[in-house]
């Protein structure tokens, strides 16, 4: 099962294993091994108590190994699972079929540039940008940068960024 610490385990197994021999009990014990072969990934071991060698070697048991791999990005020395978005730009995220070192676009998903005059905001090219358009309802209202809010267009107190033009 694949998963990342973003998005969890996924429900479905990406590949199952067997012995193809009745009775081992493999997989009657699973641990993690840490990372027996040292290439950076951590590895799982199976153990299957009654796996018979052959007929010298009666249900002996079996120990067996299975090396970790890392299927996602890795983007500046960090490793991100399929689906994680830039902690530092939701408009950026990882979609390992298309690159695996390299940030693919958010294209479309919400995101927030900070200014509220412009009302809710997308993801478009990797950057937040396209904008929905001025959040006051009416045309009596203008839009407040320093308070986010939405001001009587009859109470322009001079210094408060009301200003028709920041809104639309």
């Amino acid at each position: 099962y694949l998963g990342s610490r973003i998005m969890g385990l996924s429900f479905e197994p990406d590949w199952n294993a067997g012995l193809g021999q009745d009775g081992a009990h493999f997989g009657s014990s699973v641990s993690t091994a840490g990372d027996v072969n040292g290439d950076g990934y951590d590895d799982v071991i199976v153990g299957a108590p009654d796996y018979s060698r052959g007929p010298q070697q009666d249900d002996e048991g079996g120990a067996f190994v299975y090396h970790g791999t890392f299927f996602g990005c890795e983007i500046d020395g960090e490793h991100y699972g399929p689906g994680e978005a830039n902690p530092d730009n939701v408009c950026l995220l990882c979609e390992p079929d298309q690159s695996q070192d390299q940030w693919s676009y958010n294209d479309g998903s919400a995101c927030d540039d900070g200014l509220f005059c412009n009302g809710e905001d997308a993801c478009l090219e990797g950057d937040c940008q396209e904008h929905a358009g001025d959040p006051c309802e009416t045309q009596d209202e203008v839009c407040n940068e320093q308070t986010d809010a939405c001001d009587d267009a009859d109470n322009d107190q001079g210094d408060d960024d009301d200003d028709s033009s920041c809104c639309g």
